[in-house]
Formats: C-alpha cells, structure tokens, sequence
C-alpha cells in the first residue's frame, strides 16, 4: 500500500517523534537494543512508503535484510547463551557492526536506484508451449535425469543416495570418483519441474498423459532436492510453483495459502535435520516449543556473526579476500577430480574454522560478512551497491516478461527465492552451483526459444 502525501508526512513525523523518545530513554535500555531497533524502523518505514506495485525483488531484499541484520542481532545480544560460535562477542562489536550494516542497506538502495538508468530491451512476444516441450522440457529432463543417476550410482544408486544425503552434504561421507561432477547438472530437474507446471498452467486442455508426464518429473524433481539435503533446496523446488502461480495472475496470494506455505517453510527449517535422519532409520530429539524457537532463530545468526568475527579480524591485521570467491565460483564448474585438481577453499572454510574451530566449509559468512572478508568497508559499499543493481535491472526485466508466460512468473519467485539465499549464505561458489544450472540456464532457454 501507498500513503497519500499528507499521510507521509504524519508517519514521518511519528517516527522522528518515536526514535526521538527512544534515544531519551536509551540510558536506560541497552544501546545496542536502541540501536538495532531504531535502524529496524527505519528499514520498515522505508519499505511501506517507497512507490512499488505489489511485491518486488526490492521487497525481499528488505525484509530479508530486517530480518538477518536487525531482529536476529538483537536475540543474539539479549541470549548469548544460546550462540554456538568458537568465539563470543560483546557489546562493542554489536555498535561497530551498526554503521556497517546502515551503509551496506543505504548502497544496496542506491544500486537498486541506479539500474533503473540501465535500458536493456528484452522484448518477447510469446512461447509456444510445443516449442518449451520439443526445445527446453524433454532434453532437460533428458539430462537432469541422467545426471541424477551417474551422481546417485557412485553412492550405490538412489536409495543409498537418499539415506546418507546429509552426511554426504557434511562431507562425512565423500566419492573420489571424477563423476561426481554430475550432481550439478542433476539440478536441471528443479527446471523440468517448474516447466511442465507452467505448461499446465498456460494449457487450457489438459489430458491424461500430462498429469502422468508432470507427476513423473515432479517425483524427479523432488528425489533431486531431497538428494541434497538442503532443507530450501526442497523449498525451493516447490514455492515457485505455489507463488509463481499469482503471480501470473496478478493475483495476490490467498491467506490461507501463505500461512500453508509459512508453516510448510517452519517446518522443514525445524524438522528438516529429523527427516533427512529418518531416511536411514535414525531418529533426532524432539524438544519443547522453547526449543524449537531457539533452532528455528539458530537458523540465521551466521550472518551477523560473521560480520562481526571478521570485523574483528581485519582489525587485529587479517588480510581480505579481494573478492577471489568470483573466479573461484566459475572455476568451480570444473570437474576438479577428472581433471586432477583441487581448487582453493572459499570463504565458506575460513569462516567455519573461524566461528567453530571445525576445519569444513558448512558455515557460509551472509552477504554483507562477505563483502567485508573481501575488502573491509570498501567492499561492503561496492559489493553492496553492485548487488543491488544486478538484481535491479533483474526486476525490471522480469517484469517486462511477466505476461508472457507462466514460467517466467514461475522463474520470477525462484529468482526470488534465491536473493534470500544470497543473503544468507554470501558464498558464490555455493549460490552459482544451486542456480546456475536451473536459473541461469533456464532464464536463457526460455529467451532463446520466444517469438520476437
């Protein structure tokens, strides 16, 4: 929704009276509170009153960033006990990481601004659904499928691949086989699955052999996800679908279907760890409500924490990462072990070894601690304003294409979905193998087969 002028203006004054009560009483909270609670209503009010038509990829990225950078430090502060980090932090490194935080949302802004400067003219008229069959669908599913089952047969084939996926994904249990380059590609089957829903949702006829086509690539699509034992990447297979699906309407979505996808989401961020475990006939604890909080919240301080480890860091003399993550993403589409190769460890390894003393690449540093392992403030304003500006120009593009299509409304959400997963995570070689292949690939595909 859009205030009227007038009602600018007394939201503005509000809010300039409320943080104003709330620095005068600050010497009785906790700065550290005040401070994180002030920035949250000002990413807040900002979000409301800016001019926008629905949600847009802007929309995610501020509530992501509240979300990461201001409610999650603020359970951080207020429950230290509940951090499980190598190392603590205390009340000075929750007000350095402050101005860092504000200057990387005020650059994401400024870049998101400037690509609306960028003209890119990508005009297409439609997609015939046998072209997306004959040209995208079946060499796709073709390979994805295949991929699936050279990756799953060097683990003693699906089943086996199933039930030992999180220890794989942890790397307690590891191939040496060259072959395992063949569980990137396998992420096609994310694609195959969004296309042949948007084939039924453009179709006015619909026949047997569909329903029994896209319930054999659906099963497919979700053996690939679970084969990962990433709780989004299940998500992330189904919530374009679901979401996707308004928003080629343009429609918004129901409420009862939100909350149905919010607890779909709690529930596997919860109980994803117990149900990959179930696989192979083990079962996890089960805790109180408290305790599932405490592991749903648990979920997300890496961010800020990393922020704040390498802030540390870099002022005890550190070296920065000079942004080396970028080539390293694209190499890493080489398959290291038929090649004989080993690439160097991204940031992910360093950041793990330095929050947990664990010397494996599980916990990613969030996008802003990224920036700043690369070039200090620096980099968190050029990460931070070319981050912004990508998905910008990314916005407006699909935004062009919307009506077209099923599969770029399905494409937009995905694309969605992923910026969150950026923020998160901050690793490009982890962000470029999840979505290289079903995104970035896609995105072309979809393009390269359109009527002009």
């Amino acid at each position: 929704m859009i205030f009227s002028k007038p009602n600018q203006i007394l939201l503005s004054c509000f809010i300039v009276t409320f943080i104003s009560y709330m620095i005068v009483i600050s010497s009785y909270i906790s700065p550290v509170n005040t401070i994180f609670f002030v920035l949250s209503i000002f990413i807040i009010v900002y979000e409301v009153i800016r001019k926008k038509k629905g949600w847009d990829f802007l929309s995610l990225i501020n509530i992501t960033f509240f979300w990461l950078y201001c409610a999650i430090p603020l359970f951080m502060f207020n429950f230290p006990e509940m951090l499980p980090f190598f190392i603590s932090f205390n009340e000075n490194n929750y007000l350095k990481a402050t101005p860092v935080i504000l200057i990387a949302f005020i650059c994401i802004i400024v870049g998101y601004g400037l690509s609306k400067r960028i003209k890119i003219n990508v005009y297409v008229k439609e997609i015939e659904n046998k072209k997306i069959i004959l040209y995208i669908l079946l060499p796709v599913t073709l390979i994805g499928t295949l991929s699936l089952y050279i990756y799953a047969s060097l683990y003693g084939g699906i089943i086996n691949l199933l039930e030992n996926a999180d220890l794989i994904r942890s790397q307690w249990i590891m191939s040496s086989s060259g072959l395992v380059f063949f569980r990137q590609p396998s992420a096609l089957l994310s694609f195959s699955t969004w296309i042949i829903f948007s084939i039924m949702i453009y179709s006015k006829k619909r026949n047997l052999l569909i329903y029994i086509f896209s319930t054999i690539i659906f099963l497919l699509g979700l053996i690939q996800a679970l084969s990962t034992a990433g709780r989004s990447q299940v998500l992330f297979l189904l919530l374009p679908i679901f979401i996707g699906y308004y928003k080629w309407k343009n429609n918004r979505v129901p409420l009862v279907v939100m909350l149905l996808l919010i607890g779909l989401i709690f529930t596997f961020i919860i109980y994803g760890d117990i149900i990959f475990m179930s696989f192979r006939n083990e079962t996890g604890e089960l805790g109180n409500n408290i305790d599932y909080i405490w592991s749903f919240l648990k979920e997300f301080i890496h961010p800020i924490g990393s922020l704040m480890m390498w802030m540390n860091k870099v002022e005890n003399g550190s070296g920065f990462g000079y942004f080396r993550d970028i080539y390293l993403s694209i190499l890493s589409f080489l398959p290291e072990k038929a090649l004989g190769i080993t690439l160097p460890n991204t940031v992910s390894y360093y950041n793990t070894y330095e929050l947990t003393g664990i010397a494996k690449a599980v916990i990613p540093p969030g996008l802003i601690g990224f920036f700043y392992y690369s070039l200090g403030l620096f980099g968190v304003v050029i990460g931070s304003i070319a981050f912004g500006l990508v998905f910008g120009v990314l916005n407006h593009i699909f935004l062009k294409l919307n009506n077209k299509h099923p599969i770029f409304s399905i494409l937009y959400v995905a694309y969605a979905i992923s910026i969150v997963g950026l923020m998160m995570g901050g690793d490009l070689e982890v962000y470029m193998n999840l979505n290289f292949w079903n995104l970035f690939t896609g995105f072309f595909l979809c393009l390269l087969i359109s009527k002009r």
